[in-house]
């Protein structure tokens, strides 16, 4: 079976995780809606940093090809 790479892993680690803490409220919800990557921090997931980031930027660069479409 091929790597997966360890953003992928990382956010399939802590899936449970995030599903509970975005039922534990109506406000986690909607933060995750409007700012999924506070809302990841927020949650506390021990997601490392360098991986957040690097999903800042593919989110991000998704945004900016969408606005110039």
């Amino acid at each position: 079976m091929a790597r997966l790479d360890p953003l992928i892993q990382a956010l399939l680690h802590c899936e449970s995780r995030l599903s509970a803490w975005l039922n534990e409220s109506a406000l986690n919800a909607e933060l995750f809606r409007r700012d999924p990557l506070t809302a990841i921090r927020a949650a506390n997931l021990g997601v490392d940093e360098g991986l957040l980031g690097e999903l800042e930027e593919i989110v991000t660069g998704i945004a900016l090809k969408l606005k110039a479409g």
